[in-house]
């Protein structure tokens, strides 16, 4: 028996008064118990109703669970076999390009060849390029040596050419002999006094007639004793101014024939020697007086510039 039912009962035999209240409160205690019971059998029948609910939501959630766990296999097979077969398709796209990159390589290599081989003629045809180069350099510069040879060959000649051009004006201007120079020619040959001299013209020009005039005039200064013996009419082929002296000669008459022939080259008439020396015999005809007793130690031929 509970422990509680042992408590009541001993109440009730106690006393009869107790007993009433006693029962009274049993009454109520069942009565507040069986409601509590009747409320749990309706919550236990909830609870169970929930329950078989709760089952069926687990049986369906369960069912759909497999169902989509059947499904998700499913796509995650197909999802698979996709990235299979893109896998597929990427590693052959990646094997053509790889194939194409190859391709496009090789053919660049090809070009690089080509081009190095270009490269190596273009150097070949700039190596020739440069010994042409430096060969028509060569050229240039022997051109360049006989133009500057072939200037100087002509300045040269013009440089001929003008003393050429002087030497023919000064060979068509008419000997002549200023003042100043007739006295440096009579200041040379004082010195020697007196001495005599023959002078014959060699020509009719009026040029030989007057510088014969003037050397005369010159000597004359000097003091010496000039004969102008005449003019040939024929004789040896002279030109310019000679001068000789008698064979047998003394050195004081040598030597004033050599600087009378000095003086006449100083100031510019061309002057030389006969050779050999004169004798009394007259060389040529002429015309004027010949004293053939009275020779000259000194003859002058006067004739045409040479």
């Amino acid at each position: 028996m509970p422990r509680q039912h042992k408590r009541i009962m001993s109440k009730a035999i106690t006393s009869d008064g107790e007993n009433m209240s006693e029962i009274q409160s049993l009454t109520i205690r069942a009565s507040d118990l069986g409601n509590s019971v009747d409320r749990w059998n309706s919550a236990m029948i909830w609870a169970l109703v929930l329950g078989a609910i709760a089952a069926v939501a687990i049986v369906l959630t369960t069912r759909i669970v497999v169902v989509k766990a059947k499904q998700l296999a499913h796509v995650q097979s197909e999802l698979l076999r996709a990235k299979d077969k893109q896998l597929t398709l990427d590693l052959k796209d990646k094997d053509e390009k790889i194939a194409e990159a190859g391709r496009i390589a090789g053919s660049a290599n090809e070009r690089a060849a080509a081009a190095n081989e270009r490269a190596a003629n273009a150097q070949e045809s700039l190596a020739l390029a440069e010994q042409h180069a430096a060969e028509a350099n060569a050229k240039a510069e022997g051109f360049r040596l006989d133009i500057a040879t072939a200037n100087e060959s002509s300045k040269q000649a013009e440089a001929r050419a003008l003393e050429a051009n002087l030497e023919l004006a000064r060979f068509k201007a008419p000997r002549t002999l200023s003042q100043s120079q007739q006295a440096n020619i009579a200041g040379r040959l004082r010195p020697f006094g007196p001495k005599r001299l023959d002078v014959i013209i060699i020509g009719d020009a009026k040029e030989i007639v007057d510088i014969t005039g003037s050397i005369v005039a010159a000597i004359q200064q000097a003091g010496w004793n000039v004969n102008v013996v005449g003019k040939a009419i024929s004789g040896p082929n002279v030109s310019g101014v000679l001068v000789g002296t008698h064979l047998g000669s003394d050195g004081n008459i040598i030597a004033a024939s050599e600087v009378l022939i000095s003086a006449l080259q100083l100031e510019g008439i061309v002057t030389g020697r006969f050779t050999p020396q004169f004798d009394d015999t007259l060389p040529m005809a002429i015309m004027g007086k010949w004293d053939t007793t009275n020779v000259a130690p000194i003859r002058m031929l006067v004739s045409a510039k040479p």
